[in-house]
């Protein structure tokens, strides 16, 4: 066997080593992959039970926040009112200490 053909020899078992591991590497990248795609499916199924159970507790903050905005109306009517009688209470006072 000539120099060259043990050349040939020597590349050719390379290539197959190269092959190999590269085979190896990607058979791996695929698992894991397979593994994140996995992982990534789970963790949107467990987002969607938790939108899906968030969603009852959200619309009764906002039904309370409504019930809060319409009492807080209330509240300033009747603040509103308390200090017009409390003019009229002064004015009634002032009147009945002039005569």
């Amino acid at each position: 066997m000539g120099t060259f053909e043990i050349f040939v020899l020597i590349m050719t078992v390379m290539v197959i080593l190269v092959e190999a591991y590269t085979s190896r590497d990607l058979a791996k990248a695929r698992e894991r992959l397979a593994e994140e795609e996995t992982e990534g499916k789970r963790v949107r199924g467990q987002l969607k039970v938790l939108q899906f159970e968030r969603a009852p507790i959200a619309k009764q903050l906002n039904d309370l926040e409504k019930t809060l905005n319409s009492q807080n109306h209330q509240i300033l009517a009747m603040q509103t009112q308390l200090g017009e009688v409390a003019e009229e209470n002064v004015k009634l006072k002032e009147s009945s200490g002039k005569k």
